[in-house]
């Protein structure tokens, strides 16, 4: 890429304010209503998050901060899950340590990257979603508005020990690769 994630999620800032004005100034939105509605969008995600933070057991990080973040050397988890607001998170679970089960991590942002590198022999399941994103996911690659993807690995279904991961994010790119 020529642009870094960085430019990329600025641009997008930058596209949807100056969509705002362009319809303001068409007589097709007034700011009146845009904020309030934004203001409700980000409590419904706060609550979101606060939910889903309650329901995933025992966290590796709760963020809910402004800048990037990076989490390497984690090497056992039950669930886990780390959130933040604005700005990259970082995350390698490569030399992890999974007990036989479903391990789950759930990873949410607002605005900003997720790049997550999993363990190279452990079976992977990625749940990821976004408003506006770029994907690459365990190879697979897609990008848009509302986008959804799941992705595993041939052996999952039969594995003993494996990883979910569930990623969302409103404004961001998301990559979780293995190795």
């Amino acid at each position: 890429r020529s642009m870094s994630h960085r430019q990329t999620t600025w641009g997008l800032i930058l596209i949807v304010l100056g969509g705002l004005l362009l319809l303001y100034n068409l007589h097709i939105v007034t700011f009146r209503y845009v904020w309030p509605a934004a203001i409700i969008v980000v409590g419904i995600y706060l609550l979101a998050r606060g939910w889903r933070r309650r329901s995933a057991g025992i966290d590796i990080c709760n963020c809910q901060a402004f800048g990037d973040r990076t989490y390497s050397g984690v090497t056992e988890i039950h669930n886990g899950n780390v959130s933040h607001f604005i700005g990259d998170v970082n995350l390698d679970l490569s030399g992890m340590e999974l007990k036989p089960r479903e391990n789950k991590i759930t990873v949410s942002a607002f605005i900003g990257d997720i790049r997550l590198r999993a363990p190279i022999d452990i079976p992977v399941r990625a749940i990821c979603s976004a408003f506006i994103a770029d994907f690459n996911i365990l190879g697979q690659s897609r990008d848009g508005i509302f986008l959804s993807i799941t992705e595993q690995t041939p052996d999952y279904d039969a594995a003993e020990k494996k990883l979910l991961i569930t990623c969302s994010v409103f404004i961001g790119d998301v990559s979780i690769q293995r190795g």
